[in-house]
């Protein structure tokens, strides 16, 4: 939801109304603080992340992750983690992933965060800031050329793996 009208809030949570909780189970709400914060107070169980949301989780986990408590803004979640903000996170990236992925919160890499935001990650050199063994979701605005990218590699991997 683009627009920060509580109105879209209102009336995507009535939609989901209509939904079986395991089917608003699978979903993600993403977008402006005002309409997300409704559908995120009004069902518990679809993972929502808005600017508001993300900043306090990722500000949160940073100061207090080393304990292993996960914040509550960081639970039923969706974090895009820029790469170049992973590693002051505690345990990135594949204990991060763990814990997020036990309070119901998807972890996506996206490109370094630069001012004025963020893009997904697009081609070789930007998969290539990813950490070897990054176990969570990639955003990318070209999935085509990322895909093909991400299937040559595992090609790679399994045929180094067999001639061990």
């Amino acid at each position: 939801m683009k627009s920060g009208d509580p109105l879209e809030g209102i009336a995507l949570s009535e939609q989901l109304g209509k939904l079986e909780s395991g089917q608003r189970a699978r979903l993600s709400v993403t977008g402006s603080d005002k309409p997300v914060a409704i559908v995120r107070a009004t069902y518990g169980d679809v993972q929502t992340m808005s600017p508001k949301t993300l900043k306090r989780c990722l500000l949160s986990y940073e100061a207090i992750g080393w304990t292993g408590f996960t914040p509550s803004d960081c639970r039923h979640s969706v974090l895009f983690v820029p790469v170049n903000a992973g590693p002051w996170l505690w345990g990135w990236p594949n204990r991060f992933v763990a814990r997020m992925a036990a309070v119901n919160t998807a972890v996506y890499a996206v490109d370094d965060y630069k001012k004025g935001g963020t893009k997904g990650l697009n081609n070789a050199v930007d998969l290539g800031k990813l950490p070897p063994s990054f176990g969570g979701g990639i955003w990318t605005d070209r999935i085509d050329e990322v895909g093909k990218l991400i299937k040559t590699q595992k090609n790679k991997s399994d045929a180094v793996r067999d001639q061990e």
